[in-house]
């Protein structure tokens, strides 16, 4: 059974995973000379940065509390001392993906990312390249010499699943959050 925060970290990978792939193709597949249609794109945009800003202070937040829970209970990291863990050759899994989550989503705060189409899609394409799994996995398995491929093994079929249910979970949290916000009637309404 998961606990509310193991949810809550899933949700929100899911707003980072889908940020970094819908954005990329919102923009570079959107083109329209309606002025609507303009306006809705940039307010989908805005309101996934600002979204994924937000997520990445939360998962943060989740990641120090979950470390400061592993740190004072042994028994939670299966007898290895948590500095092991941390520090140790494992370190991409417990280390790496949560700070680059963080700091990937917190330079959307700077305008000339967010702005800048081709700064946009490359910062949401490493938002959801950098910390995948598959890319700590490799990450980890360098750094522990464990070379076989079999190491490597996550199944095509269940990265697919796992991408377009990422998908689907990104647009069912903007788009409430479209249609909350008010902004969106507005631009409709013009």
């Amino acid at each position: 059974m998961h606990s509310i925060s193991d949810i809550l970290n899933i949700i929100l990978e899911s707003i980072f995973m889908g940020f970094g792939i819908v954005i990329p193709i919102f923009v570079l597949a959107m083109r329209s000379s309606n002025l609507k249609a303009i306006a809705f794109k940039e307010l989908f945009i805005l309101t996934a940065v600002q979204t994924v800003r937000i997520a990445g202070i939360l998962y943060f937040v989740l990641w120090l509390v979950h470390s400061w829970e592993q740190y004072n209970d042994p028994v939670v990291t299966g007898g290895m001392p948590f500095k092991d863990k941390l520090f140790g050759p494992y370190w991409p899994v417990y280390l790496f993906s949560p700070l680059m989550k963080f700091v990937l989503s917190q330079l959307f705060w700077i305008k000339k990312i967010y702005i800048k189409k081709a700064a946009l899609i490359t910062f949401a394409l490493l938002l959801a390249i950098l910390p995948a799994q598959r890319v700590v996995v490799f990450i980890a398995s360098l750094a522990t010499k464990d070379y076989l491929p079999s190491a490597w093994t996550l199944s095509t079929r269940d990265t697919i699943v796992e991408i377009a249910l990422n998908i689907v979970v990104f647009i069912f949290i903007i788009i409430p959050i479209l249609l909350g916000s008010g902004k969106l009637k507005k631009v409709l309404e013009k």
